[in-house]
């Protein structure tokens, strides 16, 4: 755990957990992405990293071939090594995220006004968000961060959960307050929430 701790240390090194994303809400290290294996890889990568890029991965018994190989695939070939043991080999600080559901996002909304952010891409933005949601790309998020407010609680979504959810850990290390919609848009679009956008 040493070596992987010094490597973590180096700028420009990302620490990238492939466990499913409810696997990493309940115990992650802290400044690691979380891109699971079964997710949009092309999406996430496209996202956090360039050619450039190089990677420690924190992955599930037996995937780290599928890891290393998935990632080259998209053009993220500078890989330093994996977490032995994964996540069990960690032993240092850990933290977790206690994911909202969209229905109780709903529920809130109608008793108060709450700060919400969508972390798609400007497009998808455009094509359908809830109303008065804040469009901050996840690819420009870490730039936005010290234009929220410590005194807000946000809850933040994309499509399915991944881009927000490495936003809220983001939001987390910063002090800042932020809750994960579990499910993101693909869950709220089944809700009556209020959309608004060129595709409606």
């Amino acid at each position: 755990m040493d070596e992987f701790i010094a490597y973590a240390s180096k700028p420009g090194v990302f620490v990238v957990d492939t466990r499913p994303l409810a696997d990493f809400c309940e115990r992650y290290v802290p400044h690691s992405l979380n891109l699971p294996l079964n997710s949009n890889l092309d999406v996430l990568v496209r996202t956090y990293f360039n050619s450039e890029s190089t990677i420690l991965f924190i992955s599930e018994k037996g995937t780290e071939a599928e890891a290393v190989q998935k990632f080259s695939d998209r053009g993220v070939a500078r890989y330093l090594g994996h977490l032995e043991g994964g996540i069990g080999g960690w032993k240092g600080r850990v933290s977790r995220i206690e994911p909202v559901t969209a229905s109780k996002v709903l529920d809130l909304m109608k008793k108060e006004k709450i700060h919400l952010l969508d972390l798609r891409e400007p497009k998808h933005f455009a094509q359908k968000h809830v109303v008065g949601a804040v469009s901050i790309p996840a690819e420009r998020f870490d730039l936005e961060l010290s234009s929220l407010s410590p005194s807000r609680t946000y809850f933040v979504y994309c499509t399915k959960g991944n881009r927000s959810c490495n936003a809220v850990t983001a939001m987390k290390e910063m002090g800042l307050k932020g809750f994960l919609i579990w499910n993101g848009m693909e869950e709220m679009s089944k809700l009556p929430f209020k959309f608004e956008g060129v595709a409606l």
